[in-house]
C-alpha cells in the first residue's frame, strides 16, 4: 500500500502498486472497531481512466475532487469521471511520486524518473504547481520527491529520497542536508506537532526542527523501534505515530508544546493486532480511526480507540463574589482506563485559549479584570486521547476596587457662605453600603444612598466663624460571601466660609440733580474676598418698574471709577450699585438722578411715498421706524374727509431705517386725498409720529384706435392717418407706434402729453412697407397706469421668395432625396419644381408635387422628395434608368398677384454601387502572420474603404485591419497590409467600400492563419485537405517562421523538364526564404490520388521551381504506395510540384550515397512520435536500410535492396522492431548501404 486519504465525503482512498481502492464511508461507520480493516472495495485502473495502475500518491483538493499520482501521470476523479495530467501539460515527468492540497487551493506535484544521479537541470525532475488553471514549474527543487507538507505558517516543505529537504517560502528556497544536522538525506514523511517544530522522518531516525535549528534526533537509542522511518502521522488527539520496517512506534510528545528530557515510546507491532511490521503509510480518518498500509502486501490495519472520555471535577475554588484579583483553583479527574497520574488537563478563564494539556491538577490566575464576571473551566484527557468535552466550570464576579468618592464643589480653598450644596460622588458598582461627610465637630451627615455627581449634602454655615474648614468625605461597600472583603476610601476638602456683606457707598453722581450723556461715576467697595460688582439703573413706567444693567466686572476693592453714557435714558431714574464677594455676600447702594435726553425718543420719518404724490396699486413706504430700544411701531391712513378714522396698514417691533415699512395695496381703495400716518414707541414708552397727505387713483386711462379698423390692407407708398381716443382724469401722455409681425421692434409714429378724444392720433408714412404690420397706442396717467390699444394691417409691394437650400450645388444624390427649400409670399399662390440634363435646353421634366402642398407656402422645409432611381419617361423617349450624371433643378414661386421667382440648383445623380473585390488571397488559402490583401475598390465618386477581419466564417464580431479608412481607391493592386491576430485559426477578411453618394459594397473571403513553429520544438504544417505535410526536426531553423501550404494554381502552364509529366499536384511551400540545416533538413510528404494512372516502370518525384531560371529542379521522394504518398527531405520552401518520371532516372555516374540524415534525433514511440531518414543518391540504386541497438542486435529492416530512383529520398522509422512492439529507451544505430557504399546515424529512443 502507497497512499490513504479520505475525500470530502469520508469515503476512504487506498493506493497500491496495482491499482486504486475505494472504500464507502457508510461501511467504513458500519464496520465493527476491530484491528482488521473490511467492507467492500471498489477497484479503479487504467481502464477506468487512471492514466498508470502504479498509485504512488493521494491528495482531495478544496472541491472534493481526488487527484492520483501515478508512474504515467496525475488522475483527478470527480465523483463521475477522471481526467489526467501529464507531462504535456506542464508537468516535469509523467513519474508523479508526491501529492498536496495547500492552504490557497493550489495542488503540488512532484515528479521525476530516478536516472541514477540527481538531475541539477530539471530535465526529468521537478516540482510543479496548478493554480486551477495552469500548471507553472517550480525552479530550485532537482531531487525526486518523496513527500510534500505545508506548515502552519503556509510554508511548503518538501521531503526528496536521497538529497534531504527543501523549504519553500514565498519565493526562497532552503535546503537541509546531513551538514545542517538532518539525520540522513533520505527522507520519507514531515508533520508539524502542536508547538510548531517539524518533525522529519528519515533513513536513520526522526530529526525535529524548530526556529532555533535541529533540537533534537530520535533513533532506537530513545526507544524508537527502527531508525528506517517511512511514515510520521499526527493525530487528532496529539500523538505522534512513526511507521517502520519493524513496527509502529508512538509518543505523546505531540500533546506537549515542550519536549521533555525524558520521552516514552510505546511500541506496536503484529503481535499487538498489526497485520504486518512493515508500515510505509499512515492515515487518520474524520471518525478518528488509524489506518496502517503495509510494504509487503496490500495489508490494511485499522486501529480504533477507546472512545469513553473521563469525568472533570473542581474539588477546591472561589465562586460568587471575589474580593481581591487572584484566585487559586484545585480539580481531578476520573477514567476506567486511565489511572489518575496519567491523565492530562486543559483548561481556560473566560475566552482565553486553552491552555496546553498538562498533568498538573492546581492552577493560579493573577490580575483578572475587575468588577467583571469570570468563568474557569478545565477539561480531562485520557490516555487513549478521549476529551471531556464538558468538563467542570465555576463561575465569579471580581469586585476588588474599593468604592469611588470624590468632591467636585466646592473645590480646594474655596470661599462659601450661607447654606452651600456639597457636590460630588459616592459609589460602588456592585455592592455599596454608606458615605458620610464631616467638617470637623461643626457638620456630620450619613447616607446609605449611592450619589454620582450630585448633592452629597446641604451645609448651613450661617452661625459659623468666618475661617478655614475642612470637608471630609468617606465610603465603604458591603462583604458579601466568605471570599468578599470590606473596602474603603476618602477624600477631603479646605475651605473658607464668609457670610460678611461688602460695604458699597456711592460718592457721585449726587441724588437729584439733572444729568445729560455721559456720567462720572465715583464710589468705594470694601470687603476681605469681593470677587465683583454691578452697575444698573431702574426707572418706573406706569405701575412697574424697570432695571437694566450698565456694567460688570470683577473687582478686589476699594475706589471705583466709572463713565456712564446715559443718552438712550430719559426721566427719573435710579442708579444702583451691587457689591458680591466670593462666598455670594451682596451689598448694595443707590442714588436717584434726573436724565434729560430727548434723544432718547424714538424717530419717526416717511421717505416714499412724498407729500402730494398720487399713487395706485400696490406700493412700498419707505422710511425709518427707529429706536435703540424700539418697542413698537404702526402705520395707518385715513381719508381727508375722515381725518380721526385710521385703517391699519402694519405693526411691528423691528426697527426700520431708511428702508421699507411696508407693502400697501391701494387697489380696493376708493380714489381719493388721503393722510398716511407713522407711529413709533421704545421701551421707555416714549413715542413720536409723523404724517403725510397723498391722493390714491386706481382707474386705467382710456386708449382707443378708431381709424384704420383691426386687419384693413393697406397700399404701400401713401400716408395713413390714425385716429382714436387717449385720455384720463390725472392725464400724462400717449404714444403711438408700429412694428412689422413678428414683433422685434416697436417704431415712434407720434408722441404727446395732450389727451385726444375721438380725433387725429397721428400721421404714419408706409413707403416702402409690404406685409403684416401692428398698430399700438399706449396711454399713461400720473399714477403710472397704463392701457393700450393694438390693431393689425396689411401691407404689400414684394415679389415672392424662392430659394433650394438642399441638396446643396454640386452635392452628390442617390435614390430618393428630399428637396427642401423656401417658396412664400405673404400674399402666396403656389410653387413648381423640374429637373433636366445638364445641356438640355428646355427640355424639363416635371417633379410631381402633391396638389395641397403645392399650394402651401414653405419656409426651410421639404418642397417634394424626387425618386432619381425611376428615370425619365416621355412620349418619345424612355432613358436614364436609374438616373446618372450631371442635373439642374428648377424651382419657381408665384403669389397671387402673378410675380414669380425662380432659382436653380445644378446636382450630381449616382445610382451605381462601387466596385469591390479581393483577388489574393485566395478564399480558403492559408495566410502568414503578415498579409497582403491585394483587389480592387473603386467608383467615379469614391470616397473611402475599409478592411475588417472576424473570428471564424461567420463572425459576430469585426475589427479593422488598419488604424484608420483608406480614401484612395485601388485597382487590381495592394489593398492593405493585414498584421493578423496572434492567435492562429480561421478568419474572415471584409472589404467594404462607400461612394460619396453612400452607396456600399462588400466583397469576403475567409483565411487560415497559421501559428509560428518553434525553433527549439520543431513540427507539422499542412494545407487545409491535410494532402500536402512539411515537417520541420527541432534545432533546424534560426527562427519561428509561420509557415503556409496552399495549392499552387496554374502548375500545368510551366514547363516539365524532359522525361517529366505534370500531374496536376503542386503546393506553395511559404515563405521561400526559409532555409533548413543540410545536417536537420526539413521533411515534405505529398499524397497522390488513386486516379493517377502510373506505367509499369514509372515513379512520382518531387521537383522545385526555380524562380530565376523558370525551370524544375528534382528533388526526389520516396513513394509509399500504400499511403499513396511521395516523401522527401528538403533544405528550403518553395513551389514544389509532383511529376510522373517515365523512367527511374538515372543522370548520375556512379553510385553515391551522401547527407544521411535522422530527424528528430530523440523520439518517444509512446507518443507517436516517429524518426525520419533522409539521404541522397547519386543515382537509381538499390538501398537496404537497419535498425541495430547498441549492442549491435539487429532490431529492425526498413528495406533490403529496394530500387530507389536518383536523388533524395525519405524513410520512416516508428521505434518498432520486426515484430510491432515498441523498442526499449535507449540508443540505435541506423545503417544505410548502398552497393558498397555505407553510412550511419545514431537517434535516441525515450518512453516517458
Amino acid at each position: 500500500i502507497t497512499a490513504i486519504n479520505e475525500d470530502n465525503s469520508g469515503n476512504l482512498w487506498v493506493g497500491t502498486l496495482n491499482g486504486l481502492y475505494r472504500l464507502d464511508a457508510k461501511l467504513i461507520r458500519g464496520l465493527e472497531q476491530e484491528a482488521q480493516g473490511g467492507g467492500e472495495w471498489e477497484r479503479f485502473t487504467v481502464a477506468d481512466g487512471l492514466p498508470g495502475d502504479e498509485v504512488r500518491a493521494i491528495t482531495v483538493d478544496k472541491a472534493g475532487d481526488v487527484w492520483i499520482g501515478t508512474e504515467r501521470g496525475i488522475g483527478v476523479f470527480d465523483g463521475v469521471d477522471f481526467r489526467q495530467y501529464t507531462q504535456r501539460d506542464g508537468l516535469s515527468s509523467n513519474s508523479v511520486h508526491a501529492l498536496a492540497t495547500d492552504s490557497a487551493g493550489n495542488i503540488w506535484a512532484g515528479a521525476g524518473v530516478f536516472i541514477g544521479e540527481i538531475d541539477p537541470f530539471g530535465r526529468f525532475v521537478g516540482l510543479s504547481k496548478f493554480d486551477g488553471i495552469n500548471w507553472s514549474r517550480i525552479p530550485g527543487v532537482s531531487a525526486i520527491m518523496a513527500t510534500i507538507f505545508e506548515d502552519s505558517r503556509g510554508d511548503i516543505w518538501i521531503g526528496t529520497f536521497r538529497d534531504g529537504v527543501r523549504v519553500l517560502h514565498g519565493d526562497v528556497i532552503q535546503k537541509f542536508t546531513t551538514v545542517d544536522g538532518l539525520a540522513s538525506n533520505a527522507v520519507s514523511a514531515i508533520i508539524e506537532d502542536a508547538s510548531g517544530q517539524i518533525w522529519i522522518g528519515t533513513a536513520n531516525g526522526i530529526s525535529i526542527l524548530s526556529e532555533f535549528g535541529f533540537i533534537n534526533l530520535f533513533n532506537t537509542d530513545d526507544g524508537l523501534i527502527d531508525n528506517r522511518v517511512q511514515a510520521i502521522w499526527r493525530s487528532s488527539t496529539g500523538e505522534i505515530w512513526v511507521g517502520t520496517s519493524s513496527g509502529v512506534s508512538v509518543t505523546n510528545i505531540g500533546i506537549e508544546y515542550t519536549i521533555p528530557d525524558v520521552q516514552k515510546w510505546i511500541t506496536v507491532t503484529v503481535s499487538d493486532g498489526l497485520a504486518s511490521n512493515d508500515i510505509g503509510t499512515i492515515f487518520e480518518s474524520s471518525d478518528g480511526s488509524l489506518w496502517f498500509g503495509s510494504n509487503d502486501g496490500a495489508v490494511l490495519t485499522r486501529y480504533v480507540r477507546e472512545r469513553v472520555p473521563p469525568r472533570t471535577r473542581i474539588t477546591n475554588g472561589p465562586r460568587g463574589i471575589v474580593g481581591e484579583r487572584s484566585v487559586t483553583f484545585e480539580y481531578e479527574g476520573g477514567d476506567a482506563s486511565t489511572p489518575k497520574d496519567e491523565l492530562v488537563y486543559s483548561y481556560r478563564i473566560d475566552l482565553d485559549d486553552w491552555s496546553p494539556f498538562t498533568k498538573r491538577t492546581i492552577v493560579r490566575f493573577s490580575n483578572l479584570t475587575d468588577k467583571m464576571e469570570h468563568e474557569f473551566v478545565v477539561r480531562a484527557r485520557d490516555k487513549y486521547g478521549n476529551l471531556d468535552r464538558v468538563g467542570d466550570r465555576a463561575r465569579f464576579y471580581v469586585d476588588a476596587a474599593a468604592p469611588y468618592v470624590k468632591i467636585t464643589d466646592p473645590t480646594d480653598n474655596q470661599v462659601i457662605g450661607g447654606i452651600y450644596d456639597i457636590i460630588g460622588t459616592a459609589m460602588d458598582e456592585t455592592d455599596f453600603k454608606e458615605y458620610k461627610i464631616e467638617a470637623g465637630p461643626y457638620f456630620t451627615h450619613h447616607s446609605s444612598q449611592p450619589v454620582e455627581d450630585g448633592i452629597l449634602a446641604s451645609w448651613d454655615t450661617k452661625d459659623l466663624d468666618d475661617g478655614k474648614y475642612t470637608i471630609r468625605l468617606s465610603a465603604k461597600d458591603a462583604q458579601n460571601g466568605e471570599y468578599d472583603t470590606e473596602h474603603t476610601s476618602s477624600y477631603q476638602v479646605p475651605v473658607i466660609v464668609d457670610n460678611t456683606e461688602p460695604k458699597v457707598e456711592i460718592i457721585i453722581p449726587k441724588a437729584g440733580d439733572a444729568y445729560v450723556g455721559k456720567i462720572e461715576i465715583a464710589a468705594t467697595l470694601e470687603d476681605t474676598h469681593l470677587y465683583s460688582y454691578t452697575l444698573k439703573y431702574a426707572q418706573t413706567l406706569g405701575t412697574a418698574e424697570a432695571q437694566k444693567q450698565i456694567h460688570f466686572d470683577h473687582f478686589s476693592g476699594g475706589e471705583l471709577k466709572y463713565t456712564w453714557d446715559s443718552s438712550n435714558v430719559y426721566g427719573k431714574t435710579t442708579l444702583v450699585l451691587e457689591a458680591q464677594d466670593k462666598a455670594g455676600n451682596i451689598g448694595v447702594a443707590e442714588v436717584t438722578l434726573d436724565l434729560k435726553n430727548d434723544t432718547a425718543r424714538p424717530i419717526t420719518r416717511i421717505i416714499q411715498p412724498q407729500a402730494g404724490q398720487i399713487i395706485s396699486g400696490e406700493i412700498d413706504v419707505i422710511g425709518t421706524a427707529d429706536d435703540s430700544t424700539l418697542s413698537e411701531f404702526t402705520l395707518e391712513y385715513a381719508a381727508e374727509t375722515h381725518p380721526n378714522d385710521y385703517t391699519l396698514i402694519k405693526r411691528s417691533n423691528f426697527p426700520i431705517k431708511n428702508d421699507i415699512l411696508s407693502a400697501w395695496n391701494t387697489v380696493d381703495i376708493p380714489d381719493g386725498d388721503y393722510i398716511l400716518r407713522l407711529t413709533a414707541e421704545d421701551d421707555n414708552r416714549y413715542t413720536n409720529e409723523t404724517a403725510i397727505s397723498i391722493k390714491i387713483d386706481n382707474t386705467p386711462p382710456i386708449a382707443e384706435i378708431d381709424l384704420p379698423g383691426d386687419g384693413t390692407t393697406l397700399s404701400s407708398g401713401n400716408r395713413t392717418v390714425i385716429s382714436g381716443t387717449a385720455r384720463d382724469a390725472n392725464f400724462e401722455r400717449y404714444i403711438l407706434e408700429y412694428s412689422q409681425r413678428p414683433v422685434e421692434q416697436w417704431r415712434l409714429i407720434s408722441d404727446s402729453d395732450e389727451p385726444v378724444d375721438g380725433n387725429i392720433l397721428g400721421s404714419w408714412n408706409t413707403s416702402g412697407f409690404d406685409g403684416e404690420y401692428l398698430l399700438r397706442l399706449t396711454v399713461w396717467d400720473k399714477a403710472g397706469l397704463e392701457s393700450n390699444d393694438v390693431i393689425a394691417v396689411i401691407l404689400d409691394d414684394i415679389f415672392p421668395e424662392a430659394q433650394i437650400v438642399a441638396p446643396k450645388e454640386g452635392e452628390i444624390l442617390s435614390d430618393v432625396v428630399e428637396i427642401i427649400g423656401t417658396a412664400e409670399d405673404d400674399n402666396f399662390e403656389h410653387y413648381e419644381l423640374a429637373f433636366q440634363r445638364e445641356g438640355d435646353g428646355d427640355d424639363w421634366h416635371e417633379i410631381p408635387l402633391p396638389q395641397i402642398s403645392q399650394t402651401m407656402p414653405k419656409k426651410n422645409s421639404l418642397l417634394a422628395v424626387w425618386d432619381t432611381s425611376a428615370g425619365v419617361q416621355s412620349l418619345t423617349s424612355f432613358r436614364d434608368n436609374p438616373l446618372n450624371g450631371d442635373y439642374v433643378i428648377l424651382l419657381t414661386a408665384f403669389d397671387k398677384t402673378g410675380h414669380k421667382r425662380s432659382v436653380v440648383r445644378t446636382v450630381i445623380v449616382d445610382n451605381k454601387a462601387p466596385e469591390a473585390f479581393i483577388s489574393q488571397p485566395a478564399n480558403y488559402q492559408q495566410v502568414p502572420q503578415q498579409v497582403r490583401i491585394i483587389g480592387t475598390a473603386a467608383d467615379e465618386n469614391f470616397a473611402e474603404y475599409v478592411i475588417e477581419y472576424g473570428v471564424g466564417e461567420s463572425p459576430q464580431r469585426w475589427n479593422s485591419a488598419s488604424e484608420t479608412s483608406f480614401l484612395q481607391e485601388v485597382r487590381d493592386n495592394l489593398l492593405a497590409v493585414w498584421n493578423t491576430p496572434s492567435s492562429a485559426g480561421q478568419y474572415t477578411i471584409r472589404l467594404r467600400v462607400r461612394d460619396k453618394a453612400q452607396h456600399q459594397s462588400e466583397t469576403r473571403i475567409t483565411v487560415n492563419v497559421k501559428a509560428p513553429i518553434l525553433r527549439s520544438t520543431g513540427g507539422e504544417a499542412m494545407d487545409n485537405d491535410a494532402k500536402a505535410k512539411l515537417i520541420i526536426p527541432p534545432n533546424s531553423l534560426s527562427e519561428a517562421p509561420v509557415v503556409t501550404i496552399n495549392p499552387a494554381p496554374d502548375i500545368d502552364v510551366l514547363p516539365a523538364p524532359s522525361g517529366f509529366a505534370h500531374t496536376g499536384i503542386a503546393y506553395d511551400f511559404e515563405p521561400r526564404a526559409v532555409r533548413f540545416k543540410h545536417i536537420k533538413p526539413a521533411t515534405i510528404i505529398i499524397h497522390y490520388p488513386e486516379s493517377i494512372d502510373l506505367w509499369a516502370n514509372d515513379t512520382l518525384a518531387l521537383l522545385l521551381w526555380n524562380e530565376k531560371d523558370k525551370t524544375f529542379q528534382l528533388i526526389g521522394g520516396t513513394m509509399d504506395k500504400a499511403k499513396g504518398s511521395v516523401a522527401a527531405p528538403v533544405t528550403q520552401l518553395g513551389r514544389y510540384a509532383l511529376m510522373r518520371m517515365k523512367t527511374a532516372l538515372n543522370s548520375g555516374t556512379d553510385a553515391s550515397l551522401s547527407d544521411l540524415a535522422c530527424q528528430p534525433r530523440v523520439f518517444s514511440p509512446k507518443r507517436g512520435e516517429c524518426a525520419r531518414i533522409s539521404f541522397r543518391l547519386g543515382q537509381a540504386s538499390d538501398v537496404t536500410v537497419k535498425i541495430y541497438n547498441m549492442a549491435g542486435r539487429l532490431k529492425r529492416t526498413l528495406q533490403k535492396e529496394r530500387f530507389m530512383s536518383q536523388a533524395w529520398q525519405t524513410l520512416v522509422w516508428e521505434g518498432r522492431d520486426e515484430d510491432q512492439r515498441i523498442v526499449p529507451s535507449g540508443a540505435y544505430i541506423v545503417v544505410v548501404n548502398v552497393a558498397d557504399k555505407r553510412m550511419q546515424k545514431s537517434v535516441f529512443v525515450w518512453n516517458d
